[in-house]
């Protein structure tokens, strides 16, 4: 599945790539972000609770709907009855739930899959970067029992990972090289790539930034580090369009993508501010407050 791009584009309003104005308005009053399950699910990442001091001032030009319309497929419910059981509609439709119940963990796999061989071994081996991490939602869409699924093969390892190859690379897009601060490749001359988390809702087997991802090594994320490559963006006025990619940023905290968001608008010579999520293929449809929750705010639409 591809990355879906948000772009938002100062003085002009937001563009929302394929995604009707409808599916954006319907948005929950009761969900809050991960805050502290998603710092437990994301091991060498830090980001301090304590952010520099920017007046904020978001307001909906909308009022919110409370409840979702969104119908839920009857395979997804059998799903969720058999694996979850007690589990509301309601729950299945909340992001956070789908991130506080990842199968994460070679036990995880066993409950939901027939795990080939090759399967149970490679999980059984892994270490480090790249752990497993599969929302119930999109193991809901795979196979449990065709270890060939083309999804299923998308998410869970086989032992072809620990293979290398002449000629691999830990860093197979040579972003390390274009670093000019950490976290921020400059390789093109008016545009960058501003990696903002090391943390994604699922993981993709294919990832090709799996040295930074769950367990990070020396990769570390966190408002140090982001003030150091925004103060890079405001010395260099060639830069008009940047990226931000991670892991994923629309898994951050609604504080901490706020204030990065403000931060990038308030530079005069940035155009184009993009993210690029898997969000919107990895949680049910009802979950879509997570595209509206920044970007319905004033200062960023």
């Amino acid at each position: 599945m591809k990355n879906t791009s948000l772009t938002s584009r100062p003085g002009n309003g937001l563009a929302r790539s394929e995604i009707p104005l409808a599916d954006l308005i319907h948005v929950s009053e009761k969900e809050e972000p991960p805050s502290s399950g998603f710092q437990a699910c994301s091991n060498g990442q830090t980001i301090s609770p304590s952010l520099p001091s920017t007046s904020l001032n978001f307001q909906f030009p909308f009022k919110p709907k409370k409840v979702y319309s969104f119908p839920i497929s009857p395979s997804s419910k059998i799903f969720y009855t058999n694996f979850w059981p007690g589990t509301s509609a309601e729950q299945w439709n909340d992001w956070q739930w789908q991130l506080k119940n990842r199968i994460r963990s070679l036990k995880d796999l066993e409950r939901i899959f027939e795990l080939s061989e090759d399967e149970r071994e490679a999980a059984s081996q892994h270490r480090d970067s790249l752990p497993v991490g599969i929302t119930p939602y999109d193991a809901s869409l795979m196979s449990r029992t065709d270890s060939q699924d083309p999804l299923r093969r998308a998410h869970v390892q086989v032992g072809q990972e620990f293979i290398r190859s002449y000629g691999e690379d830990d860093d197979p897009l040579g972003e390390d090289g274009s670093t000019v601060v950490e976290g921020l490749v400059h390789r093109y001359p008016d545009r960058v790539l501003f990696l903002s988390t090391g943390f994604c809702s699922t993981y993709c087997r294919y990832c090709t930034r799996s040295r930074m991802v769950g367990s990070t090594g020396k990769y570390r994320f966190g408002t140090e580090r982001w003030t150091a490559a925004l103060n890079y963006l405001r010395s260099h006025k060639e830069v008009r369009d940047v990226l931000l990619r991670g892991g994923d940023p629309l898994t951050l905290p609604d504080d901490r993508l706020d204030w990065l968001l403000t931060q990038l608008r308030s530079i005069k010579h940035i155009e184009f501010v993009r993210i690029g999520t898997k969000c919107r293929s990895s949680y049910p449809r009802g979950s879509l407050r997570i595209w509206s929750r920044s970007f319905g705010s004033t200062n960023h639409g």
